[in-house]
């Protein structure tokens, strides 16, 4: 059986804890009760796949060498 929408998001933000005390409150039921429902849905949950925000291939550490070395040489230039 799914949670309830408002008990899911508490166990999405606060966690297990939270919202077995939310689904206590809000549906009435033992200690064992909701943390067996909130235990069931977490063992049935998959979280939502995001794709990355930035590419894995991508050489940061060269290019932000590569800026040091620029920023480096800007300055030398403007005082020289």
């Amino acid at each position: 059986m799914r949670l309830p929408e408002d008990v899911e998001q508490v166990l999405l933000d606060q966690g297990k804890i939270a919202a077995i005390k939310q689904l206590r409150e809000s549906q009435g039921l033992s200690l064992k009760e909701a943390k067996q429902w909130v235990e069931s849905h977490l063992s049935q949950y998959q979280p939502p796949v995001n794709p990355p925000l930035v590419a894995s291939n991508i050489p940061w550490g060269r290019i932000m060498l590569a800026l040091l070395i620029v920023g480096v040489a800007v300055a030398i230039v403007a005082t020289g």
